[in-house]
């Protein structure tokens, strides 16, 4: 599949083939003639060389974010939920789900998914489309996540502010796919039990990339008092 192009000045393409996955819109040459916002195009550096692939903004300050640097890769449905698959595949390859089954499915970025955040709170999953590109991709991507281990509903908590720079007005929060969420979900983190308020709790509903912190703090608050400032749920302090 052959897509529209955007040009890069001469060097610009260094950080992208060293793997930074944002084009910023100063390193663009030369865009592609009218391409929907959101839409996928090739990016390539001042000879027409290959750098990647991904969806266009010409409204942002980062008017492409890559997702593959193999051209031979079309970003489609099976491409998606490979992505997503690969993720998932990685999570559970090391977290020990009999004690842990709250954790960060999709991390942007990280799994080439750049926008697009998926966690998991017991047999939910909760999911922000940060960017436009991504949100254009929400249909097959919500068809992937069905796939992803025994889920029982699917909730999206796009209320975040970087969807206004890419200029998306909603900020949408609700049931996407089966179930609606209880008010509350229970979750285990290293076997120790959190209440989650995925309705309105900060983020999408507990900060799960403490996980690790949490369980060190156990071995420095050991026959300590313990003061835990600005504590939101509490979680350090369970652990401690």
């Amino acid at each position: 599949m052959a897509y529209p192009d955007v040009i890069l000045r001469p060097g610009r393409e260094r950080n992208i083939r060293e793997g930074h996955p944002w084009v910023f819109s100063g390193a663009v040459a030369s865009r592609p003639p009218p391409v929907e916002p959101g839409g996928i195009v090739d990016v390539r550096d001042s000879d027409g060389v290959f750098v990647g692939r991904g969806y266009y903004n010409p409204a942002s300050s980062i008017p492409v974010r890559v997702m593959t640097r193999d051209p031979g890769q079309n970003v489609g449905r099976a491409f998606l939920s490979r992505r997503i698959q690969e993720a998932y595949a990685l999570r559970k390859a090391w977290i020990d789900t009999k004690r842990t089954n709250a954790y960060r499915v999709v991390h942007g970025e990280s799994d080439g998914l750049p926008g697009l955040i998926v966690d998991r709170y017991a047999d939910f999953l909760v999911v922000q489309f940060h960017t436009l590109g991504m949100d254009r991709l929400r249909d097959p991507i919500l068809e992937a996540l069905q796939h992803v281990g025994s889920v029982s509903g699917i909730f999206e908590r796009s209320d975040v502010g970087t969807r206004r720079a890419e200029g998306l007005e909603t900020q949408p929060v609700g049931p996407l796919s089966g179930k609606e969420p209880p008010e509350r979900i229970e979750i285990r983190e290293n076997r120790v039990a959190f209440w989650v308020d995925i309705w309105k709790g900060q983020k999408t509903g507990f900060f799960l990339d403490q996980r690790e912190n949490r369980l060190a703090s156990q071995s420095f608050a050991r026959d300590r008092e313990v003061l835990n400032c600005f504590c939101y749920s509490g979680g350090f302090s369970v652990f401690a």
